[in-house]
């Protein structure tokens, strides 16, 4: 498990997103906390996600993920 958005790891953690994506491989994320608190963008809390696609928009410096709430 990797801790991502903390600046510590996170172009090396977004490096293996985007080989991940490139090779189809299944991934998953979730947010730290318990309940059924929103947090930021609107995710919730203790809550895990499929991850489907990593892009980057290298002309914009964007770095992109699609994620999915299996929940609907």
């Amino acid at each position: 498990m990797a801790n991502f958005g903390n600046g510590e790891n996170d172009d090396t953690i977004y490096k293996g997103l985007l080989k991940g994506s490139e090779n189809e491989s299944i991934m998953c994320c979730g947010t730290t906390g318990t309940g059924e608190e929103v947090m930021d963008y609107n995710m919730i809390a203790g809550h895990e996600y499929s991850l489907l696609e990593a892009k980057e928009k290298e002309d914009q410096k964007i770095s992109l993920v699609k994620l999915r709430n299996p929940w609907g």
